[in-house]
């Protein structure tokens, strides 16, 4: 049964059931001399404690669905602190966190149809994928051979695929996540060490890991991206039909980059700037340009289509976590 929730979720690009984790951070937010655990617990659909689906199983058509990605998971961050949990102490409206690390648009289409499909349909939907679209975007229309082969091999024989996923992604976590044991060099937790050495901002891999170019501007990039996106769009506006739910009631929230905001989440700057096509880290200025190029590609596409779309002035966003 547990196999079997887990392939569903994996589909559904939602956690594993009935995680629980507890994280170790030290620079992320509050005092840096202090190491903080930090519960990170999931429910039995893989939603994520407190704002779960089973704690919300009889108020889901008065719930607000969040779908995003790692800003909406919030790992690093207390319980009742990420955003899901926020937006509920302020309006006192029941919140489901759907969030993912990663997961991108598409993502959130596979939840949301699952969700409606299996759960109900919810008051509203929030989706906040912006920044994870980009880089999902280049990896599947700019891949290299290697991603290539990868990709069929999942095709071929996806048992094999899994099984390898599954393994080299405990193999990660246990090197990321060792409960209490810090890294001795810098007296930092691994995943904060993995931050320093690039980890884990999609758009800063492009053109630095993935073996292939991607020259950010170019006018057929951007409009290829503009395409991608409004060809979602109608995927989800395909999905939202099939269930009956109206799209007027979903949400697209533009996440805000914090390249040139002088108020960070952070005690050390992990900000992980662009890099363009020779492999040269771009700066700030130059990261924050690019971002929102992007950014309006993908929110005027949605906006072409019929979506509502939410934004928040970068310079309204203060406090020790990026909302």
């Amino acid at each position: 049964k547990d196999q079997r929730n887990s392939l569903i979720n994996q589909k559904a690009e939602l956690h594993p059931p009935n995680l629980n984790l507890k994280n170790l951070y030290k620079t992320i937010y509050g005092d840096p001399k202090i190491y903080k655990k930090i519960d990170f617990k999931t429910d039995i659909y893989g939603t994520i404690n407190p704002s779960s689906i089973e704690k919300n199983k009889y108020l889901i058509d008065k719930s607000i669905l969040f779908c995003g990605g790692s800003s909406t998971e919030g790992v690093a961050i207390q319980e009742s602190k990420r955003v899901a949990d926020i937006y509920t102490n302020i309006t006192k409206v029941p919140s489901i966190n759907t969030g993912k690390s990663g997961k991108d648009l598409e993502g959130c289409l596979k939840t949301i149809d699952y969700f409606l499909q299996n759960h109900g349909k919810p008051k509203a939907i929030v989706i906040a994928n912006n920044l994870n679209t980009i880089p999902n975007f280049i990896s599947k229309n700019h891949a290299s051979l290697s991603i290539k082969i990868k990709r069929n091999i999942r095709k071929i024989l996806p048992g094999l695929y899994t099984t390898l996923f599954e393994i080299n992604k405990k193999r990660e976590n246990y090197l990321l996540f060792k409960k209490d044991k810090l890294i001795a060099d810098s007296q930092l937790p691994a995943y904060e060490i993995a931050l320093s050495k690039g980890c884990c901002f999609g758009p800063a891999s492009v053109n630095k890991k993935w073996g292939y170019l991607f020259n950010w501007d170019d006018d057929d990039n951007k409009k290829d991206y503009s395409n991608h996106i409004k060809n979602l769009g109608i995927k989800l506006k395909t999905i939202l039909e099939n269930s009956k739910y109206p799209y007027s009631r979903v949400f697209i929230f533009i996440e805000p980059n914090s390249f040139l905001s002088k108020f960070t989440s952070s005690y050390i700057d992990y900000r992980q700037f662009l890099h363009d096509e020779s492999g040269k880290k771009l700066n700030g200025k130059n990261s924050a340009r690019i971002i929102k190029i992007y950014d309006e590609i993908y929110r005027d596409a949605l906006i072409d289509i019929g979506f509502n779309i939410l934004e928040v002035n970068p310079e309204h966003i203060k406090g020790e976590y990026f909302y």
